[in-house]
């Protein structure tokens, strides 16, 4: 049997270990404390990064619409631009194709 010295010699040699032992585990738990912290921020990166690729996409799908209207437009304006460049031509090909039209109706008639 131990008697009350021996449990104070013990308890005095345990008492640093024992201390030791508290710091270790409040220095564990602020390191995963520190852990926790990370995995939540890489866990909201990862999301955001999951959103961006989804609204990437949808924005790369609405420029290639884009351009094709934009490619559109741009044929209907060289049109334009071939009328406005050469307005005679037009006009001309505009009365060709009136005289044409009278030229068959006429015909149809039998006028003609």
């Amino acid at each position: 049997m131990l008697t009350k010295d021996d449990k104070n010699f013990i308890e005095i040699i345990l008492k640093p270990i024992q201390v030791e032992l508290t710091l270790v585990k409040i220095h564990l738990n602020e390191i995963n404390g520190s852990v926790q912290k990370h995995q939540e921020l890489l866990q909201t990166i990862k999301e955001t990064e999951a959103y961006n690729k989804a609204h990437n996409a949808n924005v790369e799908d609405k420029v290639n619409r884009t351009k094709i209207r934009v490619e559109k437009i741009e044929d209907n304006l060289s049109e334009y631009n071939m009328a406005k460049k050469y307005p005679k031509v037009f006009v001309i090909g505009i009365w060709v194709a009136g005289l044409a039209m009278i030229l068959l109706t006429l015909h149809s008639f039998g006028i003609f």
